[in-house]
């Protein structure tokens, strides 16, 4: 099962929030030298979970990076995770992948990304949206 967007995502769950809910608002960032020691730790867990997949994990490393920059929001970020590593390992990981993110907004919003994916995301797809009204004559 390959999910290409939010929305799909939401759509093929039954209920998304309790565990969503479960997850914190926030942890505690790791800096300096734990945050590269704590790195490594991730992406040999990721490693191992793809089975070795090194193509896959370029994937991830893309993907949190592009997080990082703001080229991804948190809410594709999650979809991402979920379709990676699936929906259960993806909410027991996604409080550990947090801590290496430094900059506090980004990292709550992405601990409240599975809540935002299932209101639909803070961006709505235009294709989503229902046609404008007619023009007035």
């Amino acid at each position: 099962l390959c999910i290409r967007s939010t929305r799909e995502f939401v759509r093929t769950q039954p209920d998304p929030f309790p565990m969503a809910a479960a997850l914190p608002d926030d942890v505690e960032p790791v800096l300096g030298e734990e945050a590269i020691d704590y790195q490594k730790l991730i992406v040999d867990g990721v490693r191992s979970q793809l089975d070795g997949d090194e193509a896959r994990l370029n994937e991830f490393v893309a993907m949190t990076r592009n997080y990082g920059k703001g080229e991804a929001t948190a809410e594709e970020f999650w979809v991402f995770l979920a379709n990676m590593f699936g929906e259960g390992k993806a909410y027991r990981f996604l409080p550990k992948l947090a801590r290496l993110i430094a900059d506090d907004e980004k990292r709550r919003a992405l601990l409240q990304s599975p809540l935002a994916a299932a209101d639909g995301g803070a961006e709505e797809n235009p294709f989503d949206a229902p046609p404008p009204p007619p023009a007035a004559d």
